[in-house]
């Protein structure tokens, strides 16, 4: 076992106790506030901006102003949501589904995050390194990268995510000219 291995059972870990304590609701709560608060504020930025370019003179400020209002509003709005319909499973007892599915979305989480950052490390290092050689998780990382590193598009970045070759295969250290190495030592006289 090797660091990346104990890196995506630390990740692992990671995700699942913090999807159990936080719970499905608001895992699901608060990446649907990130979406909808982007969606929402992208869509109605410009029926709001002309209200607000009265006290704001300069358009990009007022660009800035109306889209973080607008984000910010929907963001908490879904978190508020989340956290009410929280309370509201935890007193029908259903907390404990909560905690469990919480557990499996964190799992799931975890499942998309590892292979990413898997393909951006071994974009960086070669196969031949003794973390890629070594790890007893390596070969499967490897496949599930392949899989999402179908889904980009832009053909440089795509090669930029590839594995690397060193320049030197050779695992083995150079012995410096002018000292005896093994062979050498074998052709001298006793």
């Amino acid at each position: 076992m090797t660091a990346i291995d104990f890196g995506v059972i630390a990740i692992i870990l990671i995700f699942l106790v913090r999807g159990i304590w936080i719970g499905f609701v608001r895992q699901l709560a608060s990446l649907a506030a990130l979406i909808l608060g982007y969606l929402f504020a992208g869509r109605y930025y410009e029926q709001i901006s002309p209200r607000l370019s009265s006290m704001i003179p300069s358009p990009q400020l007022c660009f800035l102003v109306t889209y973080a209002l607008l984000f910010l509003a929907v963001f908490f709005g879904v978190l508020a949501l989340g956290f009410v319909l929280k309370k509201v499973m935890s007193i029908s007892l259903l907390g404990w589904f909560d905690r469990f599915m919480g557990g499996i979305f964190g799992l799931v989480k975890a499942g998309v995050i590892i292979p990413v950052l898997f393909m951006v490390m071994s974009g960086l290092l070669a196969d031949s390194n003794p973390l890629m050689t070594g790890s007893l998780a390596a070969p499967y990382l490897s496949k599930s990268s392949g899989f999402l590193l179908s889904f980009v598009p832009d053909q440089n970045l795509h090669r930029q995510l590839l594995p690397k070759e060193p320049a030197i295969l050779l695992s083995v250290p150079a012995i410096p000219a002018g000292k005896p190495g093994r062979a050498d030592s074998a052709k001298k006289p006793q």
